[in-house]
Parts: structure tokens; C-alpha cells; sequence
């Protein structure tokens, strides 16, 4: 039975006995079926891939170790309740990424030693089983996946496993006291297939959080943790243990609030009062006037309200729902509860899915009590998508200060639920990060991050929502800028180069005049935060920066043509005419005994050849174009300078 999350389902997988190759995969939903594409990349289109990201000499230069590891990219200081970002650790990540495959980041948060890193392992393990096969299969329902063990039989990131071990996957330890501390990225970004974007591919990038509640971190620093950590995902995971309950989700609805304020631009006096518990209960949106029903129950009409109008309210309601979503500012938050004990047979995948799509339904239900209604609606304007999942107890095994990574300590069930919701993630649900509706690469999604990420440590307690606005307008603007400018280049050299030859004055002001407009257009799309007059700044810096591009072009298209040619050669080859008319003349003149004679003649012939040499060797290109060069010019004098 299908489980759903909003706006995206769990699928029944249907396998052909027949089939040699497990692709295409063919999804059933009922009695109807859909083929999906091929869903992870070759071996070898990796390799390729990977050596178009990074060269040696890249990672010899940001002396990196040889292997995989976590990079700790943000380490917040509980004592003096500040942030340290360090900005080379992400550009060491970021620049192993192609410029042309954009970006996504899944990141993992929750309390304290509730198994967020132990639940990354697994997402590692899987990406790398992914990225080093050429055929991926879907994992039958009720099995455990091949996946989970590949890399062999101890998961890594064990502090108790050996130093290589530990050193292939994020830390995880068991016990009280907590291990994580600050945000962490994996060393290497995994690129996989993804159908619904542009190029066929994204990229992967993992993050770890420092545990909340630790009772060593206050609620401001833990605050921030969370909001940078939402601020940079596309798809973020809330760890919970046991239950989702009220507090979580209220902690979840303070926690997005202050994110959220990114994009609306609060000021800090009323951050400070959403800040509080009080502020989530009586600062969260209120419902449009439009869905009330106190118009149609005040009116003269006693009764209940007809079925009619009660569709049309539900419908309007719904509608509303989905728009809110899709003007959320953050993209896809999953509640995933660990150490469930309610399943009725934990053995029976689909019993167990049923269950959880039937939880899921029974947290968000229409609630009538009003601060229970506020905090589900206030998560519900922060995310475009909201989903729930649920995984047993790991074992006792697992439980102990003693483990030390082995998969067969882990249950079963465990094991195949786990599997199942991570295909579910790398093959449905992941999607590029999103701001301002545009799709991030590489460069943009570092330029965001390090403008967040110097906010909040320059911050004396947490940056002003203002200010971050500021910076995310900032850095979007400039990235509108930049591509507007490789826009006009791209335009500007199809036919301002080296093969397509010289353009005459008039189709090189056409070529740059279209090239502008273009590129004008692209920045206007895209360069939609912030006040009017800082947009304006930077469309002026985008126009000065055309115009010193369209001279650079012009310079370099006056190089190629025929007139500058047969200049730079007239000097040259007069001199050498010259010397050959003298040395003709001394030939036919020069008496058979005049040594003299002879020798002046010998001298020319020599600096004939010499300049003939001289021009060819080091010329040779120009030359043939000379030669097409004069080739035209003979033409244009033939039709009488009408070309």
C-alpha cells in the first residue's frame, strides 16, 4: 500500500523476471504502471565527471588528505555563544564540484544523541554504492538492500571502530555525552541522476548538526545551528526519538519562524518576541478572511452549512494550502521518528507503511484548538513539503556504549525500513536547492553560503533578519550579474573568434547589441531581491562591464581584419622586394671578377630568405590567413567595392 508524503508518494516496485538489465524500473500504483529512467550514472560517466570537478594540482593546493572525511565547516563556540565559519574547509568541497550540475543538500538535524550521524553513515553508504555500480537495483519489499553492506560488515564513523574505520563516516559514538559539535560537510559531493532538471544530474552534499538541548548550548546558539543548517538545505531530516510530540513541533515552528525571517525581512524587536515560546503562539498567520465560515453562520440561515458550500470552502482552503507551499521558503522537511514501538508487526513492510502514512495523517489533521492549529500552520508557510517516516529500535546492540559499528547487531527490520526510506530520498524526493525560485550551482550555492555564514559569526547573539536579507540580495544580485556577463561573452564569442574570421562593423554592433539585450533580460529575471535602487547599482555595474567586454571584442575582431593584415606584412615585404631587385640588378650588372659585386649580391639573397624565413616560421597561421585575406580583397575589388 502506497504511503504518501505531500505532493510526493511512496510507490510499490514492480520487477520483470525476464528483464536482463534492472533498467528502466517500471513503478506500479494500482493497476497502472510507469516506467522511470535510468536512475544512477555509469562508472565510468562518473570517473568523467569527477575529473572535469577537481584536478590534482587543486587538491595538492588545498593540502587535503588523499581519503574521504567529514569537514567541519562551522564550529560554534557555547562559551561565548558564537559561531567560527571556516570558509576554506566549504570552498575545498565546493570546487570538486562540475559548474554545470546543480547543487543539493541534505542535511541532518535533532536532538542530541539521537542518531543523526549513525543515520548518515547509512546515506554514504548508499551514495557510494550508487556512484561505483553500473546497475542499481530497487530493493524488493521486505528485503534488506545489498547497499547496506557494502564497504563491508562494520559501518563506518565508529569511534570504537579502528582509525580507518572511523575516518570513512561521519563520528558516532554511543553513551550520554554528545559528539558532534558545530555543522559538518562530507569531503566529496556524489553526483546522481535526477530526470526532472536540466542535464539529467545533481550533486549530493551531506551535512551533520550538533545535537539540540546538549545542555551545554543555549537556545540562541542552538537557534542559529538550526537556522543555518535550514537556511543551506534543499531537503532537511528532523531526528526525533520515540514520538513526535507537541514540542517538537513547536521547538520545529521556532526554530523555521527565525529562518524564515530571511526572506520577509522582520525587524529584531519582533524576532526577539518569536524568539520566545509565547511568540510562536501568538505570532503565527492567521487563516484569510476568505476561508471563514462566520459569514455563512451569522447570516439569517439557521442550521448546518450545506454540502455545497462546505466543498467550495474545503476546496478554496486547499488551494490556498498549496500556494502557501509553494511560496514557502524552505523545500522539503522530514520528521523521522526513531525507536517507534508501535508497529503492529514490524516484519510486514507493508503494514508498517500503512501505519506510517496513517500517523502521518493523525499529527496534521485539522486541529481546533487554536495554539495547536498556529504552530501547524506556521510549519506549514516555511515548507513546500512536509513528510513523516518512521524506523524501530536498531537493537540493544546498537544501544550500547560498547557498539562498535557492526551491521549484524543491527534488527532486521530496522534494517529494511532504513533501506527503504533512503531509496526513497536519492531516487524521489531529492531536488536542487532552491533560492528565489532559481536552481543554485556550485558557485552560487558557496557565494549564499559563505554570506550566511559570516552573518551569523560576526553576530553578536544571532544575525538580524534584515541583515541577512540584505546579504542573500546581495549575493543573488551579484550572482545575476556574473551570469548575465557570461551570457554576453557566451553570445559574443560564437562568431568573434579565431575560425568564423573577421566581422564587419555592422554585424559586430548587431551580434553585441543582441548579445546585451540578452544578457539584460537574464539579469532582470534573476535579480529580484532587494530594494529598487541596489538593483539599479547593479544593472549599471552589469552595463559598465558589457561595455568593457564589447571593447575587448572589438580590439580582438580588429586583429582579424583583411586591411590590418596586409599592413602588419607591407613593411616587411617591401624590404624584402627591394633586396631582390637589388640582388637581380647586381646579377646582371656585376662583372664575373668583382668579388665585391658578387658578395653585396649574396647579401641579399641571403636577407630575402632570412625575412621570407623569418615570416613563415613564425607566422605560419597568419599566413593563411593573409593569404584568405588577400583572397578577399581581390574579391571586393573585383565586384567594385560593392561587399
Amino acid at each position: 500500500m502506497p504511503i504518501h508524503f505531500p505532493n510526493m508518494r511512496f510507490y510499490t516496485l514492480c520487477f520483470s523476471s525476464s528483464s536482463l538489465l534492472p533498467l528502466p524500473i517500471r513503478i506500479c500504483e494500482g493497476n497502472r504502471s510507469m516506467k522511470l529512467p535510468f536512475l544512477f550514472m555509469s562508472q565510468e560517466k562518473q570517473r568523467t565527471m569527477d575529473k572535469e570537478a577537481v584536478s590534482v594540482e587543486k587538491k595538492e593546493e588545498m593540502n587535503e588528505p588523499e581519503y574521504e572525511h567529514p569537514v567541519q565547516i562551522l564550529n560554534a563556540d557555547a562559551d561565548s555563544n558564537k559561531f567560527v565559519f571556516n570558509e576554506k574547509a566549504l570552498h575545498s568541497i565546493i570546487v570538486k564540484i562540475p559548474k554545470s550540475i546543480p547543487v543539493s543538500v541534505l542535511s541532518v538535524v535533532g536532538v542530541f544523541r539521537s542518531g543523526k550521524s549513525f543515520l548518515l553513515d547509512f546515506f554514504l553508504r548508499f551514495l557510494r554504492c550508487a556512484a561505483q555500480s553500473d546497475e542499481i537495483e530497487f530493493t524488493p519489499s521486505g528485503e534488506i538492500p545489498k547497499w547496506i553492506t557494502y564497504g563491508g560488515d562494520t559501518l563506518e564513523g565508529s569511534a570504537l571502530s579502528s582509525e580507518e574505520v572511523q575516518n570513512k563516516g561521519f563520528s558516532y559514538r554511543g553513551g550520554s555525552e554528545r559528539n558532534t559539535q558545530g555543522i559538518w560537510m562530507w569531503s566529496e559531493p556524489f553526483i546522481i541522476p535526477n530526470s526532472h532538471i536540466d542535464g539529467g544530474a545533481m550533486c549530493v552534499l551531506l551535512m551533520d548538526t550538533q545535537g539540540m538541548f546538549d545542555g551545554q548550548t543555549g537556545q540562541m546558539l542552538t537557534t542559529s545551528i538550526f537556522g543555518l543548517s535550514t537556511l543551506l538545505s534543499s531537503y532537511q531530516i528532523y531526528n526525533i526519538e520515540k514520538r513526535l510530540q507537541e514540542d517538537h513541533l513547536q521547538h520545529l515552528a521556532l526554530f523555521s519562524e527565525y529562518s524564515r525571517m530571511v526572506f520577509h525581512g522582520d525587524d529584531s524587536k519582533r524576532m526577539s518576541v518569536r524568539l520566545s515560546m509565547r511568540g510562536i503562539r501568538s505570532n503565527a498567520p492567521m487563516l484569510p478572511s476568505s476561508l471563514s465560515f462566520s459569514d455563512a453562520l451569522s447570516s439569517n440561515i439557521t442550521g448546518a452549512l450545506t454540502t455545497s458550500f462546505r466543498e467550495a470552502a474545503e476546496k478554496k482552503k486547499e488551494e490556498l494550502r498549496k500556494q502557501k507551499r509553494k511560496d514557502a521558503p524552505f523545500q522539503q522537511l522530514d520528521f523521522l521518528v526513531r525507536d517507534w514501538q508501535n508497529f503492529s508487526d514490524e516484519t510486514d513492510m507493508t503494514q508498517c507503511l500503512k501505519e506510517i502514512d496513517e500517523y502521518r495523517t493523525d499529527v496534521f489533521k485539522e486541529r481546533t484548538t487554536a495554539d495547536l492549529k498556529e504552530t501547524r500552520d506556521q510549519i506549514d508557510v516555511c515548507y513546500q513539503n512536509v513528510g513523516v517516516f518512521l524506523l524501530p529500535n536498531p537493537g540493544s546492540e546498537v544501544m550500547r556504549k560498547t557498539y562498535n559499528g557492526s551491521i549484524a547487531s543491527i534488527d532486521p527490520s530496522f534494517l529494511k525500513l532504513l533501506g527503504f526510506y533512503v531509496e526513497h530520498i536519492f531516487m524521489f524526493g531529492l531536488m536542487p536547492k532552491l533560492i528565489n525560485n532559481e536552481v543554485l550551482f556550485a558557485e552560487d550555492f558557496e557565494a549564499f553560503a559563505v554570506a550566511y555564514g559570516d552573518m551569523f559569526a560576526k553576530a553578536t547573539l544571532f544575525p538580524k533578519a534584515l541583515t541577512i536579507l540584505g546579504a542573500t540580495a546581495e549575493v543573488n544580485n551579484n550572482n545575476a550579474t556574473r551570469i548575465a556577463l557570461e551570457l554576453y561573452k557566451a553570445s559574443m564569442e560564437v562568431k568573434v573568434n579565431e575560425e568564423h574570421g573577421f566581422l564587419k562593423d555592422e554585424e559586430f554592433k548587431k551580434l553585441s547589441e543582441k548579445a546585451k539585450e540578452s544578457a539584460i533580460m537574464l539579469f532582470n529575471k534573476r535579480a529580484t531581491m532587494g530594494n529598487k535602487e541596489k538593483i539599479d547599482q547593479h544593472r549599471e555595474a552589469l552595463l559598465a562591464s558589457i561595455e568593457e567586454e564589447r571593447l575587448r571584442y572589438e580590439e580582438e575582431n580588429k586583429t582579424r581584419d583583411p586591411a590590418a593584415f596586409i599592413v602588419a606584412y607591407i613593411v616587411p615585404l617591401t624590404v624584402a622586394l627591394v633586396a631582390y631587385m637589388i640582388k637581380v640588378f647586381l646579377s646582371t650588372t656585376c662583372s664575373p671578377w668583382s668579388n665585391t659585386c658578387r658578395s653585396t649580391s649574396d647579401f641579399f639573397s641571403s636577407l630575402v630568405a632570412f625575412i621570407i624565413i623569418s615570416i613563415g616560421l613564425t607566422n605560419y597561421k597568419k599566413l593563411n590567413k593573409l593569404m584568405s585575406s588577400l583572397l578577399g580583397v581581390f574579391q571586393i575589388l573585383n565586384n567594385g567595392g560593392k561587399d
